[in-house]
């Protein structure tokens, strides 16, 4: 012990030291040879020295509460002392500033989440307004449909919950019979984005809808899509089934779907259809996405990542690439 003391240390440590040779050496760790003490300087390889006691058969220790214990505090002149009692209450302090710390980056989270959400509900009054009224600014109702697929992103990977709550809205209805949605505005797919030199499409001039239809656990979940002259002649009805999961990649809900039959000039002819024969019609009309016979080829599904859907409009991008808006019917 006198080793690791140099010829500095003050006359009142060293009067402790031979006053109480044994307990007190017992009670300090070997403190590192490069440990240095003198009466205007200290330094140490850690901010906190460990402490320890020996014990076993003839072992002669002092009470906790007055043993003495060298530690090193910032902004305190050392070295000085501290009893095992005082270092325990250190500890307790910082544990309860850690909780503290962690109480506080909680808040945090919670107070962005309810930042974002309310970022959210303002994007979608844009979005209300142009389904109503259909006199938003193309470009406005474009820049509100991205930002709110950034919105919902962020929102459901921070509550995946989101994510099923949208399916519900979007398929299930109170009365038990699906939900219907008309087109309002799309931007066309990629492909129809590039063949007129931008995004040109916008406000879709004839009734399309989408019709989801969860409600039977023990059948397929059905879903149509239907283009109409008036509001009540369907030129052409697709009818088929579909899936959902929540997209890891996007954080949205990833509706997957392929139709078996087609009906056309209001029913009057009733076709069922092959695999891959409703991507490969769709493609060629321009009712569907090429991408959709490339998925079709690779064993996958046509698909939506449906941004949002709630009482009045739901949001989505296709499989294509193109952005639309839906009013609930």
């Amino acid at each position: 012990m006198n080793n690791l003391i140099s010829s500095s240390l003050p006359l009142q440590l060293l009067l402790l030291l031979s006053a109480t040779p044994t307990r007190v050496v017992e009670s300090f760790v070997v403190i590192p040879a490069a440990t240095t003490f003198s009466s205007s300087s200290y330094s140490s390889t850690s901010c906190y020295q460990k402490y320890g006691s020996t014990s076993g058969k003839g072992s002669n220790r002092r009470n906790s509460a007055n043993t003495v214990v060298l530690q090193d505090t910032s902004g305190r002149t050392p070295p000085f002392f501290l009893s095992e009692k005082e270092v325990s209450s250190t500890k307790d302090e910082e544990r309860t500033n850690n909780n503290d710390d962690e109480d506080e980056d909680t808040n945090l989270i919670e107070t962005q989440h309810e930042s974002l959400l309310q970022q959210i509900e303002a994007t979608k009054k844009i979005l209300v307004r142009a389904a109503e009224t259909k006199k938003e600014d193309p470009d406005v109702v474009v820049d509100a449909l991205l930002l709110l697929e950034k919105l919902s992103r962020k929102a459901n990977k921070a509550d995946p919950s989101r994510s099923e709550r949208t399916l519900t809205a979007l398929a299930a209805s109170s009365n038990g019979s699906g939900v219907s949605w008309r087109l309002i505005f799309t931007t066309g797919t990629v492909d129809t984005q590039r063949k007129l030199g931008g995004t040109k499409i916008n406000y879709f001039p004839l009734k399309a809808t989408q019709s989801f239809d969860n409600t039977n656990s023990q059948q397929p979940w059905v879903i149509q899509n239907g283009i109409y002259a008036g509001e009540n002649y369907a030129l052409v009805n697709f009818q088929g089934d579909f899936d959902w999961t929540l997209s890891e990649k996007s954080g949205l809900t990833k509706v997957t779907f392929d139709f078996d039959r087609i009906q056309l000039f209001n029913g009057f002819f009733d076709i069922p259809l092959k695999n891959g024969q409703a991507a490969s019609l769709g493609s060629k009309t321009g009712l569907g996405s090429d991408n959709n016979v490339k998925l079709n080829k690779k064993g996958k599904r046509p698909f939506f990542d449906w941004i949002s859907a709630d009482a009045q409009i739901a949001t989505a991008r296709g499989g294509g690439g193109g952005l639309a808006l839906w009013k609930r019917i």
